[in-house]
């Protein structure tokens, strides 16, 4: 068995934030890109999938261990199993007006916003967020009480995993168009983790 076998993330974080729920509930994975990239925006992704593992793609991982073609070949089996999916931004003139750790927050809250704006099923949305040190910054924001904050959600929690592809393909698809608008910065090649 491979490490990235081994690695494989699961929904127990999910199941996790379902029980602190009194209510029924739909739980989003949470993750972000292009923090301290030194071009381009912070790119946060919410993710949702029914509770049924047999109908989710089963090479979802971080994004960080996989390929850049790997990584563009799950974002349509993501968006097919997916219940929802939110994308947030924060701009380069928001990250110097704010800093980087507001801004990043902003782009998280507005990737949770944007799913509970497409969000038709009637239930209450909840997160699991990579991060423990963000409990306190925005718990308020993303569920409250039954949100999961936790270090290297990203590897440990499948909707986390596929909201950091998700993250990661929108956002090299915005640098890519970047290098377009302002040739001879290599700005195509301003990706974390290019493969």
């Amino acid at each position: 068995m491979s490490s990235k076998q081994r690695h494989a993330p699961s929904l127990i974080l999910e199941h996790i934030s379902r029980s602190r729920s009194d209510k029924p509930v739909v739980v989003l994975g949470i993750d972000e890109v292009g923090l301290g990239a030194i071009a381009g925006p912070i790119v946060a992704a919410a993710v949702a999938f029914q509770d049924d593992v047999l109908l989710l793609p089963t090479e979802v991982r971080d994004s960080k261990i996989l390929k850049y073609e790997r990584r563009e070949a799950l974002v349509g089996p993501i968006e097919a199993a997916a219940i929802v999916i939110g994308v947030g931004y924060a701009l380069p003139a928001e990250v110097d007006k704010f800093g980087t750790s507001r801004a990043h927050d902003m782009a998280i809250i507005r990737a949770f916003r944007e799913a509970k704006k497409k969000y038709t099923g009637g239930k209450r949305l909840v997160c699991v967020v990579d991060g423990r040190n963000l409990h306190n910054r925005l718990r308020d924001y993303l569920g409250k009480e039954a949100a999961v904050f936790a270090d290297r959600a990203d590897q440990k929690s499948y909707s986390v995993a596929a909201a950091s592809i998700i993250a990661k393909v929108t956002r090299d698809e915005i640098m890519q168009q970047c290098a377009k608008v302002f040739p001879g910065y290599n700005l195509e090649k301003n990706v974390a983790h290019f493969f």
